[in-house]
Protein backbone atom coordinates (compact mmCIF):
# COMPACT_ATOMS: atom_id res chain seq x y z
CA UNK A 1 0.00 0.00 0.00
CA UNK A 2 1.35 3.42 -0.93
CA UNK A 3 1.96 5.79 1.95
CA UNK A 4 0.05 9.04 1.69
CA UNK A 5 -0.35 12.31 3.56
CA UNK A 6 -2.84 15.12 3.59
CA UNK A 7 -2.28 18.74 4.46
CA UNK A 8 -4.17 20.43 7.26
CA UNK A 9 -4.67 24.20 7.04
CA UNK A 10 -4.58 24.84 10.79
CA UNK A 11 -4.39 28.45 12.00
CA UNK A 12 -0.98 28.15 13.63
CA UNK A 13 0.93 31.20 14.76
CA UNK A 14 4.36 31.69 13.12
CA UNK A 15 6.21 30.47 16.20
CA UNK A 16 3.97 27.45 16.52
CA UNK A 17 4.27 26.80 12.81
CA UNK A 18 8.06 26.68 13.08
CA UNK A 19 7.82 24.36 16.08
CA UNK A 20 5.39 22.13 14.20
CA UNK A 21 7.72 21.96 11.18
CA UNK A 22 10.67 21.12 13.42
CA UNK A 23 8.54 18.45 15.04
CA UNK A 24 7.85 16.88 11.64
CA UNK A 25 11.50 16.90 10.65
CA UNK A 26 12.67 15.39 13.91
CA UNK A 27 10.04 12.65 13.90
CA UNK A 28 10.42 11.46 10.34
CA UNK A 29 11.14 7.89 11.35
CA UNK A 30 11.41 5.65 14.38
CA UNK A 31 14.91 5.78 15.78
CA UNK A 32 16.87 2.58 15.35
CA UNK A 33 19.64 3.76 17.67
CA UNK A 34 20.79 1.37 20.35
CA UNK A 35 21.09 2.40 23.97
CA UNK A 36 23.52 0.82 26.41
CA UNK A 37 23.65 1.79 30.07
CA UNK A 38 27.09 2.21 31.62
CA UNK A 39 26.19 -0.84 33.71
CA UNK A 40 26.59 -3.04 30.62
CA UNK A 41 29.64 -1.32 29.18
CA UNK A 42 32.29 -3.67 27.84
CA UNK A 43 29.75 -6.30 26.87
CA UNK A 44 31.38 -6.68 23.44
CA UNK A 45 34.35 -8.51 24.96
CA UNK A 46 32.26 -10.68 27.27
CA UNK A 47 32.41 -14.40 26.49
CA UNK A 48 31.25 -17.61 28.08
CA UNK A 49 33.84 -19.27 30.37
CA UNK A 50 36.29 -21.47 28.50
CA UNK A 51 34.97 -24.99 28.26
CA UNK A 52 31.44 -24.09 29.43
CA UNK A 53 28.58 -24.99 27.12
CA UNK A 54 24.82 -24.40 27.27
CA UNK A 55 22.86 -27.14 28.96
CA UNK A 56 19.59 -25.65 27.76
CA UNK A 57 18.73 -22.70 25.48
CA UNK A 58 15.47 -20.75 25.27
CA UNK A 59 14.72 -18.64 22.17
CA UNK A 60 12.30 -15.77 22.82
CA UNK A 61 10.47 -13.79 20.15
CA UNK A 62 7.26 -11.82 20.47
CA UNK A 63 4.67 -9.88 18.52
CA UNK A 64 5.56 -11.71 15.34
CA UNK A 65 1.99 -11.94 14.06
CA UNK A 66 2.45 -9.36 11.33
CA UNK A 67 5.06 -11.49 9.56
CA UNK A 68 4.98 -11.43 5.77
CA UNK A 69 3.04 -14.39 4.44
CA UNK A 70 4.83 -14.62 1.10
CA UNK A 71 8.38 -15.13 2.34
CA UNK A 72 10.24 -15.75 5.57
CA UNK A 73 11.33 -12.51 7.16
CA UNK A 74 14.97 -11.77 7.91
CA UNK A 75 14.14 -12.06 11.59
CA UNK A 76 12.98 -15.64 11.19
CA UNK A 77 15.77 -16.52 8.81
CA UNK A 78 18.33 -15.52 11.43
CA UNK A 79 16.38 -17.18 14.24
CA UNK A 80 16.03 -20.39 12.25
CA UNK A 81 19.71 -20.55 11.41
CA UNK A 82 20.73 -20.03 15.03
CA UNK A 83 18.15 -22.39 16.53
CA UNK A 84 18.84 -25.21 14.10
CA UNK A 85 22.56 -24.79 14.69
CA UNK A 86 22.12 -25.39 18.41
CA UNK A 87 23.16 -28.87 19.46
CA UNK A 88 22.05 -28.73 23.10
CA UNK A 89 18.41 -29.17 24.21
CA UNK A 90 16.24 -26.10 23.89
CA UNK A 91 12.86 -24.48 23.52
CA UNK A 92 11.41 -21.70 21.37
CA UNK A 93 8.65 -19.52 22.81
CA UNK A 94 6.49 -17.04 20.90
CA UNK A 95 5.54 -14.32 23.38
CA UNK A 96 2.05 -13.37 22.23
CA UNK A 97 0.33 -11.21 19.62
CA UNK A 98 0.93 -14.13 17.31
CA UNK A 99 -1.83 -13.23 14.85
CA UNK A 100 -2.63 -9.67 13.83
CA UNK A 101 -5.03 -8.02 13.72
CA UNK A 102 -7.41 -9.95 16.01
CA UNK A 103 -6.28 -13.52 16.57
CA UNK A 104 -7.59 -16.62 14.79
CA UNK A 105 -10.99 -15.91 13.19
CA UNK A 106 -13.63 -18.60 12.57
CA UNK A 107 -13.44 -20.85 9.52
CA UNK A 108 -14.86 -19.06 6.49
CA UNK A 109 -13.93 -15.62 7.76
CA UNK A 110 -12.21 -13.46 5.09
CA UNK A 111 -9.11 -13.17 7.32
CA UNK A 112 -8.87 -16.87 8.18
CA UNK A 113 -6.41 -17.75 5.39
CA UNK A 114 -4.19 -14.77 6.17
CA UNK A 115 -4.26 -15.57 9.89
CA UNK A 116 -3.28 -19.20 9.35
CA UNK A 117 -0.47 -18.10 7.06
CA UNK A 118 0.86 -15.59 9.59
CA UNK A 119 0.85 -18.12 12.42
CA UNK A 120 2.26 -20.79 10.16
CA UNK A 121 5.14 -18.56 9.01
CA UNK A 122 6.30 -18.36 12.62
CA UNK A 123 6.13 -21.96 13.73
CA UNK A 124 7.33 -23.41 10.41
CA UNK A 125 10.34 -21.11 10.44
CA UNK A 126 11.57 -23.57 13.06
CA UNK A 127 10.84 -26.76 11.13
CA UNK A 128 13.65 -29.14 12.01
CA UNK A 129 14.29 -27.57 15.40
CA UNK A 130 14.91 -30.37 17.87
CA UNK A 131 13.45 -28.57 20.87
CA UNK A 132 9.89 -27.85 21.91
CA UNK A 133 7.90 -24.97 20.41
CA UNK A 134 5.36 -23.13 22.54
CA UNK A 135 3.15 -20.08 22.11
CA UNK A 136 1.55 -17.84 24.73
CA UNK A 137 -1.40 -15.52 24.08
CA UNK A 138 -1.34 -11.75 23.78
CA UNK A 139 -4.09 -9.15 23.69
CA UNK A 140 -4.39 -9.31 19.88
CA UNK A 141 -4.89 -13.07 20.11
CA UNK A 142 -7.81 -12.36 22.44
CA UNK A 143 -9.65 -10.60 19.58
CA UNK A 144 -7.88 -7.34 20.51
CA UNK A 145 -9.34 -7.61 24.03
CA UNK A 146 -12.88 -7.56 22.68
CA UNK A 147 -15.84 -9.86 23.12
CA UNK A 148 -15.15 -13.21 21.49
CA UNK A 149 -11.56 -13.29 22.74
CA UNK A 150 -11.97 -16.60 24.51
CA UNK A 151 -13.23 -18.31 21.37
CA UNK A 152 -10.35 -16.81 19.36
CA UNK A 153 -7.86 -18.32 21.83
CA UNK A 154 -9.54 -21.72 21.63
CA UNK A 155 -9.39 -21.60 17.82
CA UNK A 156 -5.72 -20.64 17.85
CA UNK A 157 -4.84 -23.45 20.24
CA UNK A 158 -6.76 -26.02 18.21
CA UNK A 159 -5.15 -24.88 14.96
CA UNK A 160 -1.63 -25.04 16.44
CA UNK A 161 -2.17 -28.52 17.86
CA UNK A 162 -3.45 -29.76 14.50
CA UNK A 163 -0.73 -28.03 12.50
CA UNK A 164 2.14 -29.39 14.62
CA UNK A 165 0.51 -32.73 15.43
CA UNK A 166 0.85 -32.39 19.19
CA UNK A 167 -1.22 -31.04 22.06
CA UNK A 168 -0.51 -28.11 24.35
CA UNK A 169 1.43 -25.91 21.92
CA UNK A 170 -0.46 -22.84 23.12
CA UNK A 171 -0.03 -22.48 26.87
CA UNK A 172 -1.95 -22.17 29.09
CA UNK A 173 -4.55 -24.37 27.39
CA UNK A 174 -8.31 -23.95 27.13
CA UNK A 175 -8.28 -20.13 27.32
CA UNK A 176 -7.68 -20.59 31.05
CA UNK A 177 -5.59 -18.50 33.38
CA UNK A 178 -4.03 -21.50 35.11
CA UNK A 179 -0.22 -21.01 35.19
CA UNK A 180 1.63 -23.92 33.60
CA UNK A 181 5.01 -24.95 35.06
CA UNK A 182 7.29 -27.13 32.95
CA UNK A 183 10.54 -28.54 34.34
CA UNK A 184 12.64 -28.51 31.17
CA UNK A 185 15.94 -29.45 32.82
CA UNK A 186 17.11 -30.40 36.31
CA UNK A 187 17.97 -26.74 36.96
CA UNK A 188 15.27 -24.84 35.04
CA UNK A 189 11.48 -24.49 35.25
CA UNK A 190 9.55 -22.43 32.71
CA UNK A 191 6.23 -20.97 33.88
CA UNK A 192 3.77 -20.02 31.12
CA UNK A 193 1.22 -17.28 31.85
CA UNK A 194 -1.67 -15.73 29.94
CA UNK A 195 -1.52 -12.14 31.16
CA UNK A 196 -4.34 -11.07 28.85
CA UNK A 197 -6.61 -13.50 30.69
CA UNK A 198 -5.89 -11.42 33.81
CA UNK A 199 -6.50 -8.07 32.07
CA UNK A 200 -9.46 -9.12 29.94
CA UNK A 201 -12.98 -7.89 30.72
CA UNK A 202 -14.60 -11.18 31.72
CA UNK A 203 -18.09 -9.74 31.43
CA UNK A 204 -17.63 -9.92 27.65
CA UNK A 205 -17.20 -13.71 27.76
CA UNK A 206 -20.28 -15.72 28.84
CA UNK A 207 -18.22 -18.92 29.22
CA UNK A 208 -15.12 -17.34 30.77
CA UNK A 209 -13.13 -19.85 32.87
CA UNK A 210 -15.36 -22.76 31.87
CA UNK A 211 -13.46 -25.98 32.54
CA UNK A 212 -10.59 -24.09 34.19
CA UNK A 213 -9.06 -24.79 37.59
CA UNK A 214 -8.78 -21.11 38.48
CA UNK A 215 -11.92 -19.01 38.60
CA UNK A 216 -10.60 -15.75 40.09
CA UNK A 217 -7.59 -13.47 39.77
CA UNK A 218 -6.94 -13.97 43.48
CA UNK A 219 -6.62 -17.71 42.91
CA UNK A 220 -4.22 -16.98 40.05
CA UNK A 221 -2.01 -14.89 42.36
CA UNK A 222 -1.94 -17.62 45.01
CA UNK A 223 -1.22 -20.39 42.50
CA UNK A 224 1.64 -18.48 40.87
CA UNK A 225 3.25 -17.72 44.23
CA UNK A 226 3.01 -21.39 45.22
CA UNK A 227 4.58 -22.52 41.94
CA UNK A 228 7.49 -20.09 42.27
CA UNK A 229 8.15 -20.99 45.89
CA UNK A 230 8.16 -24.69 45.01
CA UNK A 231 11.17 -24.18 42.73
CA UNK A 232 13.52 -23.37 45.60
CA UNK A 233 17.00 -22.52 44.32
CA UNK A 234 16.25 -23.54 40.72
CA UNK A 235 16.23 -21.15 37.80
CA UNK A 236 12.73 -19.90 36.93
CA UNK A 237 11.80 -18.36 33.58
CA UNK A 238 8.37 -16.72 33.58
CA UNK A 239 6.95 -15.97 30.14
CA UNK A 240 4.06 -13.50 29.99
CA UNK A 241 2.98 -11.22 27.16
CA UNK A 242 2.69 -8.02 29.20
CA UNK A 243 6.02 -6.78 30.63
CA UNK A 244 6.21 -5.52 34.21
CA UNK A 245 8.78 -2.95 33.08
CA UNK A 246 8.90 -1.18 29.74
CA UNK A 247 9.97 2.13 28.23
CA UNK A 248 7.96 1.65 25.07
CA UNK A 249 4.55 3.11 24.29
CA UNK A 250 2.85 0.74 26.73
CA UNK A 251 5.06 2.28 29.38
CA UNK A 252 3.89 5.78 28.43
CA UNK A 253 6.90 6.69 26.32
CA UNK A 254 5.98 8.01 22.88
CA UNK A 255 7.99 9.54 20.05
CA UNK A 256 7.20 12.83 18.36
CA UNK A 257 6.12 10.76 15.38
CA UNK A 258 3.51 9.05 17.54
CA UNK A 259 2.04 12.44 18.45
CA UNK A 260 2.06 13.74 14.89
CA UNK A 261 0.82 10.65 13.01
CA UNK A 262 -1.65 8.96 15.40
CA UNK A 263 -3.42 6.96 12.67
CA UNK A 264 -0.34 4.78 12.17
CA UNK A 265 -1.52 2.82 15.20
CA UNK A 266 -4.35 1.61 12.96
CA UNK A 267 -2.27 1.17 9.80
CA UNK A 268 1.49 1.89 9.57
CA UNK A 269 0.91 3.37 6.09
CA UNK A 270 -1.43 6.12 7.32
CA UNK A 271 0.98 9.05 7.33
CA UNK A 272 -1.78 11.57 8.07
CA UNK A 273 -0.46 14.44 10.21
CA UNK A 274 -2.69 15.58 13.02
CA UNK A 275 -0.70 18.03 15.15
CA UNK A 276 -1.98 18.85 18.64
CA UNK A 277 -5.14 16.73 18.28
CA UNK A 278 -2.98 13.69 17.64
CA UNK A 279 -1.66 14.00 21.20
CA UNK A 280 -5.08 13.53 22.80
CA UNK A 281 -5.14 9.71 22.49
CA UNK A 282 -1.65 9.62 23.97
CA UNK A 283 -2.72 11.76 26.91
CA UNK A 284 -5.61 9.38 27.54
CA UNK A 285 -3.27 6.41 27.47
CA UNK A 286 -0.87 8.09 29.87
CA UNK A 287 -3.83 8.65 32.18
CA UNK A 288 -4.53 4.90 32.26
CA UNK A 289 -7.44 4.72 29.81
CA UNK A 290 -6.28 1.43 28.25
CA UNK A 291 -5.88 -1.89 30.07
CA UNK A 292 -2.93 -2.51 27.76
CA UNK A 293 -0.81 0.26 29.26
CA UNK A 294 1.28 0.18 32.40
CA UNK A 295 -0.46 3.35 33.65
CA UNK A 296 -3.76 1.49 33.95
CA UNK A 297 -4.86 0.31 37.40
CA UNK A 298 -5.62 -3.23 36.20
CA UNK A 299 -2.17 -3.48 34.61
CA UNK A 300 -0.71 -2.28 37.92
CA UNK A 301 -2.63 -5.04 39.67
CA UNK A 302 -1.00 -7.54 37.31
CA UNK A 303 2.46 -6.14 38.04
CA UNK A 304 1.80 -6.34 41.77
CA UNK A 305 0.77 -9.99 41.46
CA UNK A 306 3.88 -10.88 39.45
CA UNK A 307 6.31 -9.11 41.76
CA UNK A 308 4.63 -10.39 44.91
CA UNK A 309 4.71 -13.97 43.62
CA UNK A 310 8.45 -13.77 42.94
CA UNK A 311 9.52 -11.73 45.95
CA UNK A 312 12.52 -13.40 47.56
CA UNK A 313 12.89 -15.99 44.79
CA UNK A 314 16.62 -16.16 44.00
CA UNK A 315 16.83 -16.81 40.26
CA UNK A 316 13.85 -15.45 38.30
CA UNK A 317 13.88 -14.13 34.75
CA UNK A 318 10.78 -12.58 33.14
CA UNK A 319 10.38 -12.60 29.35
CA UNK A 320 7.66 -10.62 27.58
CA UNK A 321 6.66 -8.99 24.31
CA UNK A 322 3.86 -6.40 23.90
CA UNK A 323 6.12 -3.43 23.10
CA UNK A 324 7.65 -3.78 19.64
CA UNK A 325 11.33 -3.45 20.49
CA UNK A 326 14.07 -5.00 22.60
CA UNK A 327 14.65 -3.99 26.23
CA UNK A 328 16.48 -5.26 29.31
CA UNK A 329 15.96 -4.33 32.97
CA UNK A 330 17.21 -5.45 36.36
CA UNK A 331 14.56 -4.58 38.94
CA UNK A 332 13.19 -6.01 42.19
CA UNK A 333 16.05 -8.52 42.29
CA UNK A 334 15.09 -10.09 38.94
CA UNK A 335 15.92 -9.81 35.25
CA UNK A 336 13.30 -8.53 32.81
CA UNK A 337 13.49 -9.22 29.06
CA UNK A 338 11.31 -7.47 26.50
CA UNK A 339 11.52 -9.19 23.12
CA UNK A 340 8.59 -7.94 21.06
CA UNK A 341 10.37 -7.05 17.82
CA UNK A 342 9.31 -10.07 15.76
CA UNK A 343 7.40 -8.22 13.05
CA UNK A 344 6.86 -4.58 14.07
CA UNK A 345 9.10 -1.85 15.43
CA UNK A 346 7.99 1.00 17.69
CA UNK A 347 9.66 3.74 19.67
CA UNK A 348 11.48 2.93 22.90
CA UNK A 349 12.95 5.55 25.22
CA UNK A 350 16.63 5.50 26.04
CA UNK A 351 18.01 5.80 29.54
CA UNK A 352 15.70 5.59 32.51
CA UNK A 353 15.83 2.26 34.32
CA UNK A 354 16.68 0.32 31.17
CA UNK A 355 20.11 -1.25 30.79
CA UNK A 356 19.56 -1.75 27.08
CA UNK A 357 16.99 -0.68 24.50
CA UNK A 358 16.80 -1.11 20.74
CA UNK A 359 14.12 -0.16 18.22
CA UNK A 360 15.25 -2.80 15.75
CA UNK A 361 13.91 -6.19 14.64
CA UNK A 362 15.23 -9.04 16.71
CA UNK A 363 14.88 -11.68 19.36
CA UNK A 364 16.51 -12.95 22.56
CA UNK A 365 18.17 -16.13 23.69
CA UNK A 366 18.81 -17.28 27.25
CA UNK A 367 21.47 -19.95 27.76
CA UNK A 368 21.59 -22.04 30.92
CA UNK A 369 25.13 -23.36 31.20
CA UNK A 370 26.25 -26.66 32.68
CA UNK A 371 28.34 -24.78 35.27
CA UNK A 372 25.21 -23.03 36.64
CA UNK A 373 25.69 -19.71 34.88
CA UNK A 374 22.85 -18.02 32.97
CA UNK A 375 23.53 -15.79 29.96
CA UNK A 376 21.27 -13.47 27.97
CA UNK A 377 21.88 -12.64 24.31
CA UNK A 378 19.99 -10.22 22.05
CA UNK A 379 20.20 -10.53 18.26
CA UNK A 380 19.10 -8.59 15.21
CA UNK A 381 19.13 -9.89 11.62
CA UNK A 382 21.90 -8.73 9.32
CA UNK A 383 21.94 -10.32 5.87
CA UNK A 384 19.83 -13.14 7.32
CA UNK A 385 22.52 -13.83 9.91
CA UNK A 386 22.12 -13.19 13.63
CA UNK A 387 24.12 -10.16 14.73
CA UNK A 388 24.78 -10.01 18.46
CA UNK A 389 23.52 -6.79 20.09
CA UNK A 390 24.12 -7.55 23.76
CA UNK A 391 25.48 -10.35 25.93
CA UNK A 392 24.98 -10.32 29.69
CA UNK A 393 25.60 -12.79 32.46
CA UNK A 394 22.47 -13.06 34.61
CA UNK A 395 23.75 -15.58 37.12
Amino acid sequence: MRAFTISLNLPLKPGLGFAWLLWVLLSGCTSSSLFYSTRVSGWETTTYPLGSTPEFSVFLIGDAGYTSTDSMSNVFSSLRKTALGTTNPGMAIFLGDNIYPAGMPPAGDPLRTQSEARMGAQIHALDGFAGEIHVIPGNHDWNISRAGGREAILREGQWLDTELGKSGVLLPTGACGDPVAREVSPTLTVIFLDSEWFLHDWSKEPDQNQGCELQTREAFAAKLKTLVQAQGDKNVLIVTHHPPFTQGEHGGRFSLQDHLFPFRVIDPHLWIPLPVLGSLPILLRKAGFSHQDRSNSHYQDLIDVLLNATEGAPHVVFASGHDHNLQFFKEAGHDFIVSGAGSKINHVAKGGKALFTAAVPGWARVDYLANGEVWLNYYTPENKEAKLLLRQQLR
